[in-house]
């Protein structure tokens, strides 16, 4: 930039010097905050959003600082302050006081870049561990693939593929060729720590050829994931099926166990019931809740309505494991004549039983 230019940079909305109505000294450009363990991360976002906020010159020595008789320098201290405190913001506690008396924001950067960044081959050797032995686990596909790509992300930015610095540029295309290899080693590692429920699909992509990058084989075990979750969907659905089959049939069987218990269910082979098989069948009857009206005599006895009318309907009763009542005769391979009683319905009307 010319110092010399009359026109005021701080002015003008595309320059570094320019400070819009909104930034403030408060401002936190980067979470989380540098700690002493993960500075790359950091320092990789920091750089991104000063780059967004048009200050990254004011760390990477592209703008340095003007003597206090130019023009210019007013600018840069009000910059550079805001800067200073926009970093500051993203350090921890611990961190914070050991830098407040750097008034400088490239020499605050160079700072702690010397002081976090020392240990790259310690954190390289950290990294290459973890992306080669991370395992899915219980972790669905979106989330182990995520855990994955911020590892294999810092580590690429550790160690950055070089690029040609030769005044001749070569043609033997070697950088895309190391890509290639570092995208086929970023896939490994993927398609490694899969689960077991993903062997079929892991092998048949290896038999591909080329072997696609890593965005697509992320896209194709994700559609086997979903697919797999329909599966358990439908077994979970037939499983419930099955339950309720098995509760019902149990619930009938008790029924049955409870009817011979009290040997209520008449000998298939005779063909009337006794006196006393009948008494028992009366008072499993009024022992089950059903409210059953006899006279003494063994008449039964009448109740009105609330219209005055008296119901008498000729009924049966079906003895067998399912209980039920039915006023057609015809339906049942045999019957006997009982005692008419009285049977209380869910619709609170009387009936008189007449078979069983």
């Amino acid at each position: 930039m010319n110092r010399n230019d009359d026109k005021d940079p701080s002015e003008n909305l595309s320059s570094p010097y320019y400070l819009h109505p909104d930034e403030n000294p408060g401002l936190v450009l980067f979470t989380p905050p540098l700690n002493g363990t993960n500075y790359h991360l950091w320092s990789r976002g920091m750089q991104r959003a000063l780059l967004l906020k048009n200050k990254v010159k004011f760390i990477n020595g592209d703008i340095t600082k003007p003597t206090k008789n130019e023009p210019i320098f007013d600018a840069w201290e009000r910059c550079n302050m805001m800067v200073i405190s926009w970093i500051t913001n993203t350090l921890t506690p611990q961190i914070g006081p050991s830098i407040d008396y750097i008034d400088n924001a490239q020499e605050l950067w160079e700072d702690l870049r010397q002081r976090f960044s020392k240990g790259e081959n310690f954190r390289i050797f950290d990294l290459l561990q973890e992306v080669n032995s991370i395992k899915q686990g219980e972790r669905s596909i979106t989330d182990y693939y995520t855990d994955l790509k911020v590892l294999w992300e810092e580590l690429e930015f550790l160690r950055p593929v070089p690029s040609c610095t030769c005044n001749i540029k070569c043609s033997c295309h070697v950088n895309k060729i190391d890509t290639d290899y570092r995208e086929l080693e970023y896939v490994m590692c993927f398609l490694k720590g899969l689960g077991e429920l993903y062997t079929n699909v892991r092998t048949q992509i290896l038999l591909m050829e080329p072997l696609p990058n890593i965005n697509k084989v992320f896209s194709i075990i994700l559609h086997h994931e979903r697919q797999l979750s329909g599966s358990r969907c439908s077994i979970v659905k037939i499983r419930n099926n099955n339950t309720d089959q098995q509760q019902w049939n149990s619930h009938h069987a008790i029924q049955e166990n409870d009817l011979n218990h009290h040997q209520i269910v008449a000998n298939r082979n005779n063909d009337s019931l006794t006196d006393g098989q009948i008494q028992q069948l009366l008072k499993f009857l009024q022992t089950s809740g059903m409210k059953i009206n006899q006279t003494n005599d063994g008449e039964p006895c009448t109740r009105q309505s609330k219209k005055g009318k008296i119901t008498t309907i000729s009924l049966m009763i079906d003895i067998r494991p399912i209980d039920h009542v039915m006023n057609i005769k015809n339906i049942y391979i045999r019957c006997h004549e009982i005692i008419h009683i009285h049977v209380k319905l869910l619709n609170n009307t009387y009936v008189i039983v007449n078979y069983a």
